[in-house]
Parts: C-alpha cells; sequence; structure tokens
C-alpha cells in the first residue's frame, strides 16, 4: 500500500463531488485515484511528481490546469513522438493523472470498462523508451516509482530523493507564502520546482506541476540530472528506445 511509502502527515481529503466528476468526465474513476484524492489530495510526490485534481478549483489553479490539460499534453506529446506508429492505441483513450518537473507526464489508457484495470502509460521525456505501458494502476506505479531505483530509472526523467514524500497544494502554498521551501520547510522558496522553466512550469500558489510540451521529442530544454553525472544525457534516436517497448508492453492489445 501506499500509505506504508509516503507519509500522509500532509495530506488533505479534497471532498471531491465524483457523481459530479463522473458526469464531466463520463466515466468512472479508478479507485485507488479516488482513495489518493481522499487521503493526500492534490499536490506532489517527493517534490518532482504533481498530482493533479480531476476538475480545476479556482482556489488553488490560478490557471485551470487539472487533468484536462495534462490530458490535452500527454496526447499531443504522443503524436509528437509518432503516434500510432510509436505506440497504436487511440488517443482519445489517454487520461493524464501526473506531470513530474522533468515534462513526464504519467497517465491511464482507458482502454475498458472497469476503470481498475486500466494500465499506466507514461508519456516519457527521457525516459526509455519514451512511451510505455505498465499492465497496474497508479498507486501500484507510484509505489515503485518511490521505492524502486531501477524503475525509477526507466521511468522517470530526473532524480528523487531517497525518502519518499508528500506535500498537498495548501501546506505548498502557505510554505511559499511564509518564504520557506515548499518541499523541506528549509529557508528560502527557490527550489528546483519552483524555478523550473520551459516544458515544465510550476505554479507556485498550488505547487503543482504543469507540463508545457515542446518543440520536439529531441530538444534539451528539459536534461535529465543523471545519478552518476552532471551533464543532461543526450536524447537517443527515437526508434531505438521504442525497439525495446516490449519489455514493457506486457498487453496484448491496447485499441479499443
Amino acid at each position: 500500500m501506499l500509505k506504508q511509502v509516503v507519509p500522509t502527515a500532509h495530506g488533505v481529503d479534497e471532498r471531491i463531488d465524483w457523481s459530479a466528476v463522473e458526469e464531466i468526465w463520463g466515466t468512472r474513476f479508478p479507485a485507488d485515484y479516488v482513495a489518493f484524492m481522499e487521503t493526500y489530495g492534490a499536490g506532489q510526490l517527493s517534490g518532482e511528481v504533481g498530482i493533479v485534481l480531476p476538475v480545476p478549483r479556482p482556489d488553488a489553479y490560478s490557471d485551470g490546469s487539472d487533468l484536462r490539460q495534462e490530458t490535452a499534453n500527454a496526447r499531443g506529446t504522443w503524436e509528437m513522438l509518432g503516434g500510432r506508429a510509436a505506440l497504436d492505441v487511440d488517443p482519445d483513450s489517454i487520461l493524464a493523472w501526473g506531470v513530474t518537473s522533468g515534462a513526464d507526464i504519467y497517465c491511464w489508457l482507458t482502454t475498458g470498462d472497469d476503470p481498475d484495470l486500466w494500465p499506466v502509460l507514461v508519456c516519457g521525456r527521457h525516459t526509455n523508451p519514451y512511451l510505455q505501458v505498465h499492465p497496474f494502476g497508479m498507486t501500484e506505479f507510484l509505489r515503485r516509482l518511490l521505492t524502486d531505483e531501477e524503475f525509477q530509472e526507466e521511468t522517470i526523467s530526473v532524480v528523487l530523493p531517497v525518502e519518499p514524500s508528500f506535500v498537498n497544494w495548501r501546506d505548498r502554498q502557505r510554505r511559499w507564502e511564509a518564504g520557506l521551501n515548499p518541499s523541506t520547510w528549509g529557508p528560502g522558496n527557490s527550489s528546483r520546482l519552483g524555478a523550473a522553466a520551459g516544458p515544465v512550469a510550476s505554479d507556485h500558489r498550488l505547487g503543482t506541476l504543469v507540463s508545457r510540451p515542446s518543440a520536439h521529442p529531441g530538444d534539451q530544454l528539459c536534461p535529465r540530472r543523471s545519478r552518476h553525472v552532471g551533464a543532461a544525457r543526450p536524447l537517443p534516436a527515437l526508434r531505438q528506445p521504442l525497439s525495446r517497448l516490449g519489455r514493457f508492453l506486457r498487453i496484448t492489445s491496447l485499441t479499443r
């Protein structure tokens, strides 16, 4: 369970009207996402992974960012990386739920009637490969992301701290207004996320990431911070990592 990995002390129940949300989206949401919003709410995991609300809240999102905006970004990224030639899925089945400071977008593939069986799609920036499908849900994906270093190397474009943490957007806002680092409570509010620019921008009032798709998948606007060297890792040719999709695609058909 994610609670055994990530402390809940700074989580807040978002008190979402799920009936209204389901009417807006025309679908139920996975039970683990619903539970996450009730336990943690929207905010940031380990200072690098933003989990977004299903619908915008004017008091939290100054620019209206939510699943809808990140979903549009994810579908644009999928198309930019080759579309069906790279990963044969219906773009309408891509539904985003999170985004990282490295411009990776985490999504569901809504390929069936049971949301609890939706696999996770990674639209990565410096992941290997860029497009990945994992046959488990959001919280299992996050558990592995936060605890498995090898899994991190493959699925996120930034380095995560050793100790997992979560800060709800309200708490991050209070820390920012007090002149504290929103992620650590330390002095100064110039954290990596607060200074992010280019493909990923951080809204300081919210503390949740807003991804900005870049012009080309090969640019270096958001370099990966290597665990071993400080220089950006150059992006390989697109066809090379996509040839290794078989390692990640463990479901037989993703098309409707």
